[in-house]
């Protein structure tokens, strides 16, 4: 699978992973007794925050300069942010996206959807906003948001032929009756909230 283009080349090891072999050896030997969930960087001494899930251990992506590191954030939505992280055993690229536990389960959703994440599903008790969170897992897919694209065509950086801009319009609306159909009405459809998987820029 390529490297997501949010990720440094120079962030990884020759492996193409946030890690060292002998540092994800060690992670994992530390891991071993500890239940599954998501760990600080502060807790395990690394530059990157670590999950242990079901099917691996995984490291949650940022990037730092001298001054300041942040996670990157793929989008965010009204319960959270969704992050990129690797599983490390692998070097697979995956989603992590994390939602306050409430009556509608987005995982529910998902899994109606057939669009559903990993099995790597976690809850985590939050002292900082007195709230159960859940974490899941969802294979990463590459492509472009339609806020990017529609930025792209108006920069004149992109080119898509009348016919082209009808088919993703058209297909777009085929996967929103989709949802709709099964009883779920999403009513804040934003551009970059949709991402399209057949444009690479």
């Amino acid at each position: 699978m390529p490297t997501p283009k949010q990720v440094d080349p120079k962030r990884l090891y020759k492996n193409n992973k946030l890690f060292s072999d002998n540092k994800i050896e060690e992670i994992t030997e530390f891991l071993e007794n500890y239940p599954i969930g998501r760990y600080s960087k502060t807790e395990l001494h690394t530059p990157y925050g670590i999950i242990k899930g079901r099917n691996g251990i995984y490291a949650i992506y940022n990037e730092h300069d001298e001054k300041e590191e942040k996670q990157i954030e793929l989008g965010r939505g009204a319960f959270g942010a969704t992050k990129l992280v690797q599983n490390l055993l692998t070097g697979e690229w995956f989603v992590l996206k994390t939602v306050l536990e409430n009556g509608e389960n987005e995982l529910d959703i998902l899994w109606d959807l057939e669009r559903a994440p990993e099995p790597d599903v976690f809850s985590r008790h939050s002292l900082k906003h007195l709230h159960n969170k859940e974490n899941f897992l969802m294979k990463y897919a590459p492509g472009e948001t339609l806020d990017t694209i529609q930025n792209c065509l108006s920069r004149g950086n992109l080119e898509l032929s009348p016919q082209r801009r009808l088919d993703l319009a058209m297909s777009l609306l085929i996967d929103y009756k989709k949802i709709f159909d099964l009883g779920y009405v999403h009513g804040k459809v934003f551009r970059g909230q949709v991402l399209l998987l057949s444009i690479s820029l």
